[in-house]
């Protein structure tokens, strides 16, 4: 999930923009037009997850987010808003 659609640097619907009562949204978003447009940077995944300690598994799932911003040359980030390559 992208988090502009919850309102985080969306260029109208941002948090605490009263819109009137009863006001809603939505956007269509063409992924490739430009997939470096930082909006699209910040995002909640949903996650399958397995716990194992001292032999006992357990497995559930929940949300990721994620927000990757800065150099990291491991994942070969060179640039403040790098994408993986």
């Amino acid at each position: 999930m992208f988090m502009c659609g919850l309102g985080y640097m969306h260029p109208e619907w941002g948090h605490g923009h009263f819109k009137g009562e009863n006001e809603s949204h939505y956007d269509f978003y063409d992924l490739k037009s430009d997939p470096h447009d930082p909006p699209f940077l910040h995002i909640q995944a949903i996650s399958k997850i397995q716990i194992i300690k001292e032999g006992t598994t357990t497995e559930g799932c929940g949300v990721l987010e994620q927000l990757l911003i800065g150099r990291h040359k491991p994942s070969n980030f060179e640039d403040i808003l790098d994408l993986a390559k």
